[in-house]
């Protein structure tokens, strides 16, 4: 996918960009959202009303007659849930637009000289939408957050088995700051569950919404893929061999080695 921006290194140039006019596909309830990732310090009001600064990337719309001409255009912001700088998903629902709005296009300025303030983003585009169930569906292993796995009891957590674990396929987190501070004491340094997950599998982030409350940061979903060798070779599932040895309450395999001081 096509990415653009206004990053530079060294010395700092203004910056403005207005893309071409994208066809607009009508609105239905398997594809409801206007979707453009983006990067870089966004101007944009949060889901409480409150300004963030940064530069500026608007949704411009119009309608496009039979003759080619472009009307009515106007522009719109888009919706945005952080964090910044990192990459996200800004997203509209179409139905945000009138009804004879049929082509929109992005229009970005860069006007700052702070190497930290740039914007970086890709074309729009309308993703078909499915419920989380039926794209991870509730057989899969996964990774749950902790507190994330109250929210999702449709959803089955990784097993053990004979002191083995099971290799989880997927991990739900919190929003961001929950992740940011979930994260630490989860992953390999922290000693957590990440450490063993993360050892044989790369991962990448699925982008999700919450339906028809689509500017809330809900979370997010990491999509785990075993990690291969240098010839392509996955690796494969561990076979346990154990046996069952029943005992009693009172049953010792020898002495406790206790140190005294004289």
């Amino acid at each position: 996918m096509p990415v653009v921006g206004s990053w530079t290194d060294g010395q700092q140039f203004p910056a403005s960009i207005t893309t071409s006019w994208y066809e607009l596909p009508e609105h239905t309830d398997e594809a409801p959202l206007i979707v453009v990732s983006a990067a870089g310090r966004i101007e944009h009001h949060d889901i409480n009303g409150v300004l963030h600064e940064g530069q500026e990337l608007l949704l411009e719309y119009g309608t496009r007659g039979a003759d080619g001409r472009v009307t009515d255009v106007d522009e719109i912001e888009l919706l945005d849930i952080g964090p910044q700088p990192s990459w996200r998903n800004l997203r509209l629902p179409i139905n945000a637009l009138p009804e004879e709005a049929n082509v929109i296009r992005i229009v970005a300025t860069d006007l700052s000289l702070d190497p930290e303030q740039w914007l970086a983003f890709t074309p729009p585009r309308v993703p078909t939408l499915d419920s989380l169930n039926n794209v991870i569906g509730s057989e899969k292993p996964g990774l749950l957050d902790w507190s994330v796995a109250l929210q999702f009891p449709c959803q089955r957590t990784f097993d053990h088995y004979a002191g083995v674990a099971e290799i989880p396929e997927y991990r739900i987190s919190p929003d961001h700051p929950g992740k940011t501070t979930l994260t630490p004491f989860q992953d390999y340094d922290g000693g957590g569950v990440m450490g063993t997950a993360e050892a044989v599998n790369s991962s990448y982030e699925l982008p999700s919404y919450t339906a028809r409350d689509w500017h809330r940061d809900w979370g997010s979903i990491e999509i785990y893929r075993l990690r291969t060798n240098s010839v392509g070779e996955a690796p494969v599932e561990a076979e346990i061999d154990h046996e069952v040895i029943q005992r009693s309450g009172w049953w010792k395999p020898s002495e406790m080695n206790i140190t005294t001081g004289s």
